[in-house]
């Protein structure tokens, strides 16, 4: 008897796990277009995603009231590995086989933030979905 209960809660575990939905806020789907770095004062980054893996960043800064300075840094490629909660991000720079990881920790049609894992460890960064 207690072998049958034993067995159907596990069933019961493995059928509610199994029909659980994704309640992950990143949707990988959303990365490719330009995005602008917000909540930084003077300047920040733009990135530029994608759908053939490649990626273009700029670094733009306020030099006047009516335009933004912009000076495009680097290009390269990106590679995204995605395991149980994390989404990792791996941007690899023109020339060069070493990478720049980031975690995703919320990408939607309207905003991506992530937290960077080698550079800057732990610095968080959060960008808007860019129309021009």
């Amino acid at each position: 008897m207690k072998k049958a209960f034993i067995f159907a809660a596990m069933v019961a575990a493995i059928t509610l796990t199994a029909c659980q939905k994704d309640d992950s806020p990143v949707d990988m789907s959303q990365l490719v277009g330009r995005w602008h770095e917000t909540e930084i004062l003077g300047g920040g980054d733009n990135y530029i995603f994608d759908e053939d893996g490649g990626y273009k960043r700029s670094e733009f800064s306020i030099t006047s009231v009516d335009e933004p300075t912009r000076h495009w840094k680097e290009e390269g490629k990106y590679e995204i590995s995605t395991g149980d909660d994390n989404k990792i991000i791996t941007l690899f720079r023109e020339g060069s086989d070493r990478g720049e990881q980031f975690r995703l920790l919320e990408l939607n049609s309207r905003e991506m933030i992530w937290e960077e894992l080698i550079y800057g460890a732990g610095e968080v960064q959060k960008f808007e979905r860019s129309t021009d």
